[in-house]
C-alpha cells in the first residue's frame, strides 16, 4: 500500500517539477506554481495563507458525496488547493493522510523581491521556520522553509548571486 502511495506521490512531484522549471519566475497567472495539500481545518488554513502569504480564496467546492471540501487560494505567484476530508475517502486513489508517507512540502520559485518581502513579512508574523535562509551553490538558489498552521512545509526559492 505504501509503495502505491509513493508511486503516486512521485508522479505528482514529477508533474510539479515539470510545470515549474528550475529557476522559472512565477510572475503571471499562467506561470503560477501550483500544489494541493490536505489540511485539518479549511477555514483556519485559508486564514493562515491569507494572513501570511497574501492569498485570497478564489474557489470553494464540496464533493457531492460529502467526503471532502476544498478551497483554492492564490496570490500573484502561486495557487494552492487546500483539501479537507470530512469522511473516509471512497478510493485508494485519494491519499487521506499524506503524513503517513511524508508528503507535506510544497516549493515555489519567486523573484528576488518577492522572496525578500515574503521572508520579512513571515518573520514579522513570527511564522515557524525550519532553520534560516540557505544557499545551495549547485542550483544557484537561496531558500527558506516555513511551516503553515497544518504542518505543511512551504519552501521558497530564488536565484542567488555568486558569493551569497
Amino acid at each position: 500500500m505504501v509503495k502505491q502511495h509513493m508511486k503516486k506521490l512521485f508522479i505528482i512531484a514529477a508533474a510539479l517539477l515539470c510545470s515549474s522549471p528550475l529557476g522559472a519566475q512565477a510572475t503571471t497567472a499562467s506561470h503560477k506554481a501550483f500544489g494541493a495539500i490536505t489540511v485539518a481545518n479549511l477555514d483556519s488554513a485559508s486564514a493562515w495563507y491569507e494572513r501570511n502569504l497574501g492569498t485570497k480564496r478564489v474557489s470553494y467546492s464540496r464533493a457531492r458525496s460529502g467526503v471532502a471540501e476544498n478551497a483554492v487560494v492564490a496570490n500573484d505567484y502561486m495557487m494552492i488547493e487546500l483539501i479537507h476530508f470530512t469522511a473516509k475517502a471512497p478510493s485508494d486513489t485519494t491519499l487521506v493522510n499524506s503524513r503517513d508517507v511524508g508528503l507535506q512540502k510544497l516549493g515555489v520559485w519567486v523573484d528576488r523581491s518577492t522572496f525578500e518581502a515574503t521572508l520579512a513579512h513571515l518573520q514579522k508574523q513570527e511564522a515557524t521556520f525550519l532553520g534560516g535562509v540557505f544557499t545551495d551553490e549547485k542550483i544557484s538558489a537561496r531558500m527558506f522553509i516555513v511551516r503553515d498552521n497544518s504542518g505543511v512545509l512551504i519552501q521558497f526559492f530564488t536565484r542567488s548571486e555568486p558569493g551569497m
